[in-house]
């Protein structure tokens, strides 16, 4: 992805413009005391980005390497949750009440997030992360996560630790649904 537009975007996102439907808005609250302080994580896959984009998009394919369950409506706006935890109370299964910020199909996507529950006052305070999409040679695509919006203070250092793990375990187990078996590529 161009770095210019990934900027432009983040920089939308921070200014709140990029709500293009706001009857599918939900109502979040953003971190508001923000810092420099980032998650930033790359992958190479074994798969042309349509395949990629659909692995982050579509609920049937992200429950194979993310998370047990998933709500996304791809739409701004739209919910965009992983659900972890299904045994859970309601509101402490996952990333429930996360949306859509906004995408560019194949190529840029940007949803809000939330702390773990152990995490109590950042919990309520959501952060967001943007995926980008290259396409390389040979099917292949390199993908950026960046993960925005942690502020200061112990529990959001603890925060920015855990995510720091999490993510770089959601692109190895990104990477790995994509692997080719023996030779083959991999399909999705």
């Amino acid at each position: 992805m161009n770095p210019n537009l990934a900027s432009s975007l983040v920089a939308a996102l921070l200014a709140g413009v990029l709500v293009a439907q706001p009857s599918l808005a939900r109502a979040e609250t953003f971190n508001r005391d923000v810092t420099d302080l980032t998650v930033a994580k790359e992958s190479i896959v074994a798969a042309p980005p349509a395949a990629v984009w659909r692995a982050w998009t579509d609920p049937a394919v992200i429950t194979q390497f993310f998370a047990q369950r998933a709500r996304i409506e791809l739409a701004p706006g739209g919910a965009y949750e992983m659900l972890f935890l299904l045994d859970a109370p309601e509101g402490q299964q996952g990333s429930e009440g996360c949306t859509v910020l906004a995408y560019v199909p194949e190529k840029v996507l940007a949803f809000s997030w939330n702390a773990p529950p152990r995490f109590k006052d950042a919990r309520g305070q959501h952060t967001w992360v943007v995926v980008e999409l290259e396409a390389l040679p040979e099917s292949r695509t390199r993908v950026r996560l960046t993960h925005y919006g942690f502020g200061r203070g112990e529990e959001w250092a603890q925060v920015h630790a855990y995510f720091d793990r999490a993510w770089g375990n959601v692109m190895k187990s990104l990477a790995a649904h994509f692997a080719p078996a023996q030779g083959t590529p991999a399909t999705s």
